[in-house]
């Protein structure tokens, strides 16, 4: 292995996330007032931390990993993930996008945008002609691993 990086959110924005869920989900019902004549639903209670964990949760951390064989990068639980040959890199650079691009999953002009957070990004050109754009805290140090 070459390089390795992980990149995670706070734990102040994870904690906003969790409790932004929380309004989102049991926000209505308390407005509604169904909590206060039937108790608390412990379904929708347990709906919220499913929602967190299986769809909120993992994209507030990635992996990146360089070997001699593959560029790899991974969301928290490993999955989704991408994967490219070192071969099907043509070339790559250091780049900044706007914060208004979003984080997740992406598509972008000619490709995609792959991120956690922040706007630091290396954009890699593949051989198929698109481009794979990956969000990172260490682009200087990405870009020297696939120099290598």
């Amino acid at each position: 292995m070459i390089y390795e990086n992980t990149q995670t959110i706070s734990k102040n924005w994870r904690r906003v996330f969790l409790i932004v869920s929380i309004f989102f989900i049991l926000g209505p019902n308390v407005v509604a007032g169904s909590f206060t004549s039937k108790g608390v639903s412990w379904i929708l209670v347990a709906a919220v931390f499913v929602i967190y964990f299986a769809f909120i949760r993992p994209f507030m951390s990635a992996t990146t990993v360089v070997t001699f064989e593959h560029f790899e990068f991974r969301f928290a639980y490993g999955w989704p993930r991408t994967r490219l040959l070192r071969s099907e890199i043509l070339s790559h650079e250091i780049t900044e996008i706007s914060g208004w691009v979003g984080a997740g999953i992406r598509g972008v002009s000619g490709g995609w945008l792959w991120r956690v957070w922040g706007r630091s990004c290396v954009e890699i050109r593949k051989a198929n002609g698109k481009r794979l754009v990956v969000g990172t805290n260490d682009p200087e140090g990405l870009s020297r691993a696939l120099n290598s």
